[in-house]
């Protein structure tokens, strides 16, 4: 039992806390379901963490630990605000998150609260020295009020929380609209906070926030405390298992128009041709979408290089995610990208161009890209069958796999164990 407890607290950082009381108090959790929530929604997005993790990086695993460090301080110095103000955080996306403020209108006000803190308590980032030098930190920061619609969707085998609606992707569009170290809300949002924050419209139907008025704190509603014992009786934690082609999906997360996933390829678990199972499964999310009935829209951005990959975030609430020019790169190709269209790199084309018809889709201009970048896209599947995964029993090796399965007992009993494979 205390085991199971343990463990389940680990991996409790690792989940929403909304979701997470839920599912203590439905034993029949999870299952695939969604509702609708009344919330503030606050998106936050930190912007110089890529170039620092790009320098960084040419240290190798040095340099990775530094990065590590450098973002878990930061967004523990964040999360220490947010949860005092009673936010939830729903979603991490590489050095951006997304929080949640459940409750009536009046959580509008917390959000905000806690938007201006998180900025003041940006300040001490503003110069972060590193090994290859200093580096600027700071943030952009949405926030928005309304209904939206929070779901776990997939299978037995694999489940996402999708928290999704107009009102989540108006809040993309307000920290779009805010500069570095400022809170943009919208126009309907900054009616629900009274007299009690300053604020100057801009365009397109939002607000700068200036300050608060006031000086009595906005009292958040807060989330109650997480019964761990309640929980592991509710069903504890799911094995996964591996997708068709090796992918995993890190996130479902907000996008300005409609909602974007990230699949990874390579990370956590690589395989030598990973662009090409990459490739394989958006042809086939592709397939399938028309297949279904109503009308899905979508578009892909596939890109390959090397990114920081690791867990990040603070002891209460952390995910593992990836960051990074390869990571932005794959987003802008998404973003360039028309209705069912499926656009790459020219890393991507380099490691596929024998596995897929690829048509040459010219040079953009590209964001954060000094010149314009060649592009590509694919079209079809050139003949060649998809990759499959080959399991084989060991022949003659009993008593290895007799000690492997010890070591594997004792550490699921509690006890450390340490093994090393020659």
């Amino acid at each position: 039992m205390q085991t199971s407890l343990r463990l389940l607290q680990t991996v409790s950082a690792y989940l929403p806390r909304t979701v997470l009381l839920e599912r203590a108090q439905d034993p029949s959790l999870p299952r695939v379901r969604g509702r609708f929530v009344e919330g503030a929604v606050l998106f936050a997005d930190i912007s110089g963490f890529t170039a620092l993790s790009e320098r960084l990086s040419q240290l190798g695993r040095v340099g990775a630990e530094e990065v590590t460090a450098i973002l878990n301080r930061c967004f523990t110095s964040l999360l220490d605000v947010l949860f005092a103000h009673g936010g939830d955080v729903l979603k991490f996306g590489g050095d951006a998150l997304t929080a949640f403020f459940p409750g009536d209108r009046r959580q509008a006000g917390a959000a905000v609260q806690a938007a201006l803190r998180m900025q003041a308590a940006m300040r001490a980032f503003r110069e972060v020295r590193t090994s290859v030098g200093a580096f600027r930190l700071e943030m952009h920061a949405g926030v928005n009020w309304g209904r939206a619609f929070l779901a776990e969707v997939g299978s037995e085998d694999r489940m996402e929380d999708v928290f999704t609606g107009a009102v989540v992707n108006r809040t993309a569009e307000a920290e779009g609209v805010a500069g570095a170290g400022e809170v943009a809300v919208t126009a309907e949002t900054f009616a629900l906070l009274g007299e009690g924050f300053e604020g100057e419209a801009v365009e397109g139907g939002f607000y700068r926030i200036c300050g608060q008025r006031q000086e009595a704190p906005v009292r958040p509603a807060g989330l109650p405390a997480l019964d761990l014992h309640a929980l592991d009786r509710a069903g504890g934690v799911a094995l996964l298992k591996p997708y068709r082609y090796g992918g995993v999906l890190n996130k479902v997360d907000m996008y300005t128009k409609g909602d974007k996933l990230m699949v990874l390829f390579g990370a956590p678990v690589a395989h030598e041709n990973d662009e090409e199972r990459a490739l394989r499964c958006a042809l086939d999310i592709r397939a399938e979408g028309a297949c279904l009935g109503f009308e899905l829209h979508h578009r892909f951005g596939v890109n390959t290089g090397y990114v920081f990959a690791g867990i990040v975030g603070s002891p209460l609430r952390k995910e593992y995610t990836v960051m990074g020019d390869a990571v932005n790169l794959a987003a802008r190709l998404m973003g360039m990208a028309d209705e069912g269209q499926i656009v790459l790199s020219e890393a991507v084309r380099a490691r596929t161009a024998a596995q897929f018809e690829l048509s040459f889709l010219g040079k953009r201009p590209v964001k954060g890209k000094a010149a314009p970048v060649s592009v590509y896209e694919a079209v079809a599947i050139a003949g060649r069958q998809a990759p499959q995964e080959e399991r084989q029993r060991l022949i003659g090796r009993e008593r290895e796999m007799e000690q492997l399965r010890g070591v594997a007992l004792r550490a699921l009993s509690g006890a450390g164990q340490v093994l090393t494979l020659v």
